[in-house]
């Protein structure tokens, strides 16, 4: 909190809290942005949004006559509210992982039910940070990347069939590209499936009153779900009427770039192999450059 009041100070920056954007429309040679505070016009907009305030929660059959309480993991805190009781974590990216294993540090009775093929990554991989090695072959072919990596990663983590995963085929480079997934990047949540702290399950193929059944076993009990089942951000509604830069699931083609609209810029909002918030930095100071010249000094 103070470094952030500080920065904006330094800057003399003022944001503006509390005021929702409704619509961002082009008005002649300028954009106006709608709010609930009232209306702005500026030359150049930035959406810089992310993506985490658009939790995906997918359905079941029989879901409404579940008893438990179901949150999806933008909603989850701490273990304290699962005490005593079991619990089933849904989806196995960064947020199942982690809270999984945060759960189960806690003494939680947790399950894990992963849908298919999986992608993990050590933190370090030969002593070094792995976002390390990710920006060292930043400029190598996603398939390049991934081939020179592939037997340092299969050392690191160990065998995923034995623990009963398995493996994706692609590798962790051609994920995030071609399919905007981010790999599991290992905290201690392996350690933890060995141990049998946390327990694997498959597939949801319905909700029961008190509990799930699998697509490949039993129904079991479970008090509480955590929906780890990511975001389905959709930016077409923030910006109707502007055509050419999103694609068809409603994100920008590109970020951090010129896009089709003068004036219209994306920050952060492509997944980066080279770790999030560095690319946010990059973006940011690329965009500055590209509209300074036509801005008021």
């Amino acid at each position: 909190m103070a470094y952030l009041e500080s920065y904006a100070a330094h800057f003399d920056l003022r944001p503006i809290f509390d005021s929702a954007v409704r619509t961002v429309r082009r008005d002649g040679s300028t954009w106006r942005v709608e709010t609930k505070q009232g209306q702005f016009t500026a030359p150049v907009v930035v959406i810089a949004t992310g993506w985490a305030d658009f939790p995906h929660r997918p359905g079941w059959p029989g879901s409404d006559g579940y008893r438990g309480v179901v949150v999806h993991s933008s909603e989850y805190r701490n273990p304290a509210a699962y005490a005593g009781k079991r619990v089933l974590v849904v989806g196995f990216g960064n947020s199942g992982g982690e809270i999984a294993l945060d759960l189960a540090e806690a003494g939680v009775d947790v399950s894990l039910s992963v849908r298919g093929p999986v992608q993990i990554l050590p933190r370090e991989l030969l002593g070094l940070p792995i976002l390390t090695w990710a920006i060292a072959q930043a400029r190598l072919p996603a398939r390049v990347a991934d081939f020179i990596n592939a037997p340092a990663i299969r050392l690191a983590v160990g065998s995923l069939r034995k623990l009963g995963l398995k493996a994706a085929s692609k590798g962790p480079r051609r994920m995030i590209e071609e399919d905007r997934r981010i790999p599991l990047l290992d905290v201690g949540t392996l350690a933890r499936i060995r141990d049998g702290s946390i327990k694997l399950r498959g597939d949801i193929a319905r909700f029961t009153d008190e509990g799930v059944a699998f697509v490949d076993s039993p129904a079991e009990r479970f008090d509480g779900l955590v929906l780890a089942t990511g975001f389905r951000p959709d930016l077409r509604q923030l910006l109707p009427g502007v055509r050419g830069v999103f694609d068809n699931h409603g994100m920008p083609l590109v970020t951090g770039r010129t896009t089709s609209e003068p004036g219209l810029f994306f920050c952060g909002l492509i997944a980066s192999p080279t770790g999030q918030l560095r690319e946010i930095g990059i973006e940011a100071r690329r965009i500055a450059q590209i509209v300074a010249p036509s801005l008021p000094r």
